[in-house]
C-alpha cells in the first residue's frame, strides 16, 4: 500500500510539472498597415501577447505574389523586430523596399501586396504531443471511404470522390489548396491535388508528403493505396494548429499505376521557381502485417546487396510486421536514417528496416516501383515507406484487396512515424503569426475581381458530405449576400440571403435530398462565385 501511494504522488508531481512547463505560443495581432509608395516605407502597427511572458523573437516578411507566398528579398526592416521584443500593444515596424524587390519576387503583372508578421518565443512544439492526435477511429473511418474503387475508366467516380476529399480535407486544414491538372494519354484529363502549409521562416525550404490516390482497375486498393491517402490526410490534420519553419507540400498523385505519371508532370511541371525541396515521404502500401513464419519475400538478388536487412528479416523467421524505409546511396541515404531515427524516438513499436537500393536503384528496379523514383531522378532526397507490396501482400493488385486486410493499429503506427519525421525535417516553432489586410505598392495595380473580392474565398466542408454542409466565409465581409443551391441539372434546391454580421458560418441541411453533385453559389451584386459539393450517404468527414 506504501508503495503505491508513493508512485501515485511521484506520479501526480510529474504530470502537476508537465501542465507547468507547457509553453502557449504567443500571439500576433496586426492593427494596420500602410505604404508610402513615395518613399517606398511600409509601416505595420501590431500588439504582441504571450502567456507566459517570454522576451519574442520578431521578424517581418513582405509578399508581392497576392499573398501566395512572403519571399521578398533585399528588404530593411526596423522597429519593434529582432530579439529580445517585450510582449505588449502598441508595437509598430517599417520595411523599406526597392521597386527592383518586387519586380524580382513575383512573375505576375498587377500582384497586391500583404505583410506577414511572425513571433517565436524560441520554444518549440513537442512531436509526440502532434501524433498523439493521430487516432485509430479516424484512421479507420477514412480507410472506409477511401477504400473504394477509383481507376479512370473502371471507376471513375470514385477516383473523383477521393480527389473531392483530399480537397476538402486540405481546406479544412487552412492550406493553400489547388489542383494541378495534367493529360493523361489518350486526352484523359486527370488532377494532382496539392495542400501548401507556408513556413515561417523560412518558406523556401520544402518538406513533402505525399501518396497516389488511384487503384488499379477492378479492387478497393485498399493497401495500394489508401494508407498512404489516409496518411496525407491525418497529416493535414494534426498539424494544422502549429507553425513550421519550412514550408510542408501535402500531395495526393494521381495516375501512378499508369507509370507514375502524376509525380513525374508535378516534378517536371509544379515544383515552383521559389521551392527548395529538401524531402519527400512518399508512402506506398502502409497496412498490410503478417505475424506468420516466411510471410515475408525478397526479390531475387536481394540478398546479395542488402545483406544486414537479411540478416534482420531472418532473425524474426521473415515474419511480416517490418516497415521498409527505401532510400539510395545517391541522393537520399542521410534522409534515409533521419527518418529511422525519428521513428525509432518518436514511435518505438514501429520496426523500421533502412534500405538504401545502390545508387538511383537502376539495380534494384523493384525499389523503384512508386513516385519516390520520380524525385530521385530529379536528384531530390525522397523516401518510399513501404509494407513490402506484393513480397508480403497477397492482395496486391486484387479484388480482394479490402479494408478487412488492414491492420490498422499497424497503419496507425507507420503513419505516426511518417507524420513525425515530416514535423521534425519541418522544425516546430512556438510562434504566433499574423497576416496584414492586402494593399497595392504601386498605382497601375488593377487586379479583377476573381482575384481581390472576399466572397471568392469561402469554404465548404466537409466535402463529400451526408448533407450537413457549412459555408465558412472570410471575416472581412459587410455587405449581406445571397446563398443559392442548386442540382446538378439547375434545380434550385434552397436560397437565403445571409448577414455577415451575424455569423461568418452558414449551415445546409441537405440530407432530405438524393446523393449526388451539387454547385453552392454566392452572389453579392454582379459577382458570383460558386462550388461543387458531393452529398451521398454515410460519409462525412
Amino acid at each position: 500500500m506504501t508503495a503505491r501511494i508513493i508512485t501515485t504522488t511521484a506520479l501526480l508531481l510529474t504530470n502537476i510539472g508537465v501542465c507547468f512547463s507547457q509553453n502557449t505560443p504567443p500571439v500576433v495581432t496586426i492593427n494596420g498597415v500602410s505604404a508610402d509608395t513615395v518613399n517606398r516605407v511600409i509601416t505595420v502597427d501590431f500588439d504582441l501577447a504571450d502567456a507566459d511572458n517570454d522576451p519574442l523573437d520578431v521578424t517581418a516578411f513582405l509578399s508581392a505574389d497576392s499573398g501566395t507566398t512572403h519571399l521578398v528579398e533585399g528588404l530593411a526592416v526596423s522597429g519593434d523586430v529582432g530579439f529580445p521584443v517585450t510582449p505588449g500593444n502598441n508595437k509598430s515596424l517599417q520595411i523599406s523596399y526597392t521597386i527592383s524587390n518586387l519586380a524580382n519576387a513575383s512573375k505576375q503583372p498587377d500582384p497586391w501586396s500583404t505583410v506577414k508578421i511572425v513571433a517565436t518565443d524560441r520554444h518549440s512544439p513537442n512531436i509526440s504531443d502532434i501524433i498523439d492526435q493521430i487516432d485509430s477511429s479516424t484512421v479507420y473511418a477514412d480507410m472506409q471511404f477511401l477504400s473504394t474503387p477509383r481507376h479512370h475508366v473502371g471507376a471513375p467516380a470514385g477516383l473523383e470522390l477521393v480527389k473531392d476529399s483530399l480537397e476538402s480535407v486540405f481546406l479544412q486544414s487552412g492550406l493553400q489548396t489547388s489542383r494541378l491538372p495534367f493529360m493523361y494519354a489518350n486526352n484523359v484529363p486527370s488532377e494532382n491535388i496539392k495542400g501548401r502549409k507556408p513556413g515561417v521562416v523560412e518558406e523556401h525550404d520544402v518538406i513533402i508528403i505525399d501518396g497516389h490516390f488511384d487503384a488499379v482497375n477492378n479492387t478497393p486498393g485498399a493497401d495500394d493505396n489508401a494508407t498512404a491517402v489516409a496518411a496525407v490526410l491525418a497529416a493535414a490534420r494534426v498539424l494544422e494548429p502549429y507553425h513550421f519553419k519550412k514550408s510542408i507540400n501535402f500531395l495526393g498523385f494521381d495516375k501512378e499505376e499508369q507509370g507514375l505519371v502524376g509525380a513525374t508532370h508535378y516534378v517536371n511541371n509544379r515544383i515552383e521557381d521559389y521551392e527548395n525541396i529538401e524531402a519527400v515521404i512518399n508512402g506506398e502500401m502502409l497496412g498490410y502485417y503478417d505475424t506468420a513464419q516466411n510471410a515475408q519475400q525478397l526479390p531475387a538478388g536481394f540478398a546479395n546487396i542488402f545483406p544486414d536487412a537479411v540478416d534482420s528479416l531472418n532473425n524474426e523467421d521473415y515474419r511480416g510486421i517490418f516497415l521498409f524505409v527505401v532510400g539510395n546511396t545517391q541522393n537520399s541515404s542521410d534522409l534515409s536514417r533521419r527518418f529511422d531515427s525519428i521513428a525509432r524516438l518518436y514511435v518505438p513499436d514501429v520496426r523500421s528496416l533502412v534500405i538504401n537500393a545502390p545508387g538511383l536503384g537502376v539495380l534494384t528496379p523493384d525499389l523503384r516501383r512508386s513516385d519516390h523514383a520520380v524525385f530521385w531522378n530529379a536528384g531530390i532526397p525522397a523516401l518510399m515507406i513501404t509494407d513490402g507490396a506484393d513480397t508480403r501482400n497477397p492482395h496486391y493488385h486484387q479484388p480482394t484487396d479490402d479494408l478487412s486486410t488492414i491492420n490498422v493499429p499497424y497503419l496507425v503506427r507507420n503513419i505516426k512515424a511518417m507524420v513525425a519525421t515530416v514535423a521534425a525535417l519541418a522544425e516546430p516553432m512556438s510562434a504566433g503569426s499574423a497576416v496584414s489586410e492586402h494593399f497595392q505598392l504601386a498605382t497601375n495595380l488593377d487586379l479583377s475581381t476573381e482575384n481581390r473580392h472576399p466572397l471568392s474565398k469561402f469554404d465548404v466542408f466537409p466535402n463529400p458530405s451526408n448533407g450537413l454542409i457549412t459555408l465558412r466565409f472570410p471575416p472581412s465581409l459587410s455587405a449581406p449576400f445571397e446563398v443559392t443551391v442548386r442540382g446538378i441539372g439547375g434545380k434550385q434546391l434552397f436560397q437565403q440571403t445571409h448577414n455577415p454580421n451575424a455569423a461568418s458560418d452558414v449551415k445546409i441541411d441537405l440530407g432530405q435530398h438524393a446523393s449526388g453533385v451539387f454547385f453552392i453559389e454566392v452572389r453579392q451584386g454582379n459577382d458570383r462565385f460558386a462550388k461543387k459539393i458531393i452529398i451521398h450517404e454515410g460519409h462525412q468527414h
